[in-house]
């Protein structure tokens, strides 16, 4: 509180006193909070006085505790919500096929009850066969009945232990995502702080050419290394998209304005990365389709990624045919039975047979490097098909055309 109000009131270099020896003091006694708050305020202090290699070092630190508290908690807090949420429905559906079962018994004693006191009133040997008959026949249904519950309890309950395993496997991918993202934020920290140092350097001191050239690699080296760390903080986000893939709640959503939305956020986000993009855009969405039960976010990350690679083909194929080739992307929406379909073609490229069997594995990608995860469609495929129960596949032909289709329950 004494280095915060030197500080405050126009004092850094009382306030680089007394906070080296909070900090001091905080190490010892390990309360990681502290040691986080007088870092920063050191690190205030430091830059007022242009001491900025002291700076970085207590900013530095001030980041390694403040990434070690937030992902910690992070981790215990997700991994409890989605364990208890698992549990919880588990639990509801084998009350109620118990429930259900217990039923079964019930009617199954009353039924017996109602055959003696038929047998104590029955003379006639043809009307009690018959009674017996029948009797039989509903005996024997409601038996098969109660072994078919039992059957879908023990299935179940199965389920409900393999399930807990996958939760602990869940928790400790994300715990090692989460892990990972600290030595990234410190590399991407520390790549952005020498760039200013090493630009601050080349500013203010008459170099020759040759320390100038030296700055310059430098500073290209760092900006690179800046580039892939965000490259592995977006491998890290895709695999902890992964992890929470199935656990948000369906609801009755418009999936032909969620299919136009995406179509214009993938078209408009394209062209500001490049403004001479034009593709032509088609789309037949029947209106039958109407209300579809879905996930709407993680239904629209399948949608933006479908777009997405749609116009990364075309751009690719109007790159190799820059004459005579219109590139082109067409959408469709349909419902066959039970089941509606989303299909997104395009006339760019194609893919070879090899490359169609390994679309949805995860890092496999055909993009140049630094441009895509290879997370995008194995995460489309675990949102469609374990997430609801969908089915999405890919027709194609190399230097023609590509084709998904995505098959939706209702």
């Amino acid at each position: 509180m004494l280095a915060r109000a030197h500080l405050h009131t126009g004092r850094p270099d009382s306030a680089l006193v007394y906070g080296q020896a909070s900090l001091a003091a905080s190490l010892r006694s390990g309360v990681k909070e502290n040691v986080r708050d007088v870092s920063r305020v050191l690190t205030e202090a430091s830059a007022k006085l242009g001491r900025y290699q002291d700076a970085y070092r207590y900013q530095r630190l001030s980041s390694i505790y403040q990434d070690s508290l937030s992902s910690r908690e992070l981790i215990r807090r997700t991994a409890a919500l989605q364990y208890g949420y698992e549990l919880s429905r588990r639990q509801v559906r084998i009350q109620q096929l118990t429930q259900h079962a217990e039923q079964i018994r019930q009617q199954n004693r009353q039924q017996q009850w109602l055959l003696g006191v038929a047998l104590l009133g029955l003379t006639v040997v043809g009307g009690l066969s018959a009674v017996l008959w029948l009797n039989n026949q509903q005996k024997q249904r409601a038996y098969a009945l109660l072994e078919q519950q039992q059957t879908q309890l023990i299935a179940t309950q199965k389920q409900l232990v393999a399930s807990e395993k996958w939760a602990f496997v869940g928790e400790l991918s994300a715990g090692i995502a989460h892990e990972l993202q600290n030595p990234l934020n410190f590399m991407k920290k520390f790549a952005e702080v020498s760039v200013g140092l090493l630009s601050q350097e080349s500013a203010s001191q008459d170099a020759s050419d040759l320390q100038q050239e030296i700055v310059a690699g430098l500073r290209q080296n760092l900006q690179e290394i800046s580039q892939h760390g965000q490259r592995a903080s977006a491998i890290i986000a895709d695999m902890l998209a992964h992890a929470r893939t199935g656990t948000s709640q369906h609801q009755p959503t418009d999936l032909n304005g969620l299919i136009q939305e995406y179509l214009r956020l993938a078209y408009e986000g394209l062209q500001a990365q490049d403004a001479s993009f034009q593709a032509t855009l088609t789309t037949d969405l029947h209106p039958q389709v109407g209300q579809v039960s879905v996930v709407a976010t993680e239904i629209g990350r399948v949608l933006l990624n479908l777009f997405t690679n749609a116009f990364h083909a075309v751009t690719a194929r109007m790159l190799l045919e820059p004459e005579g080739y219109a590139p082109a992307v067409s959408v469709s929406s349909s419902q066959e039975g039970e089941h509606v379909f989303i299909r997104v073609r395009d006339n760019g490229t194609g893919m070879s047979e090899e490359i169609k069997n390994k679309v949805f594995q995860p890092f496999f990608t055909t993009k140049p490097v630094g441009v895509g995860t290879g997370l995008g469609l194995s995460l489309a495929h675990d949102i469609i098909t374990k997430g609801h129960g969908g089915t999405i596949r890919v027709e194609t032909a190399e230097g023609i055309f590509t084709e998904f289709t995505v098959g939706l329950p209702r």
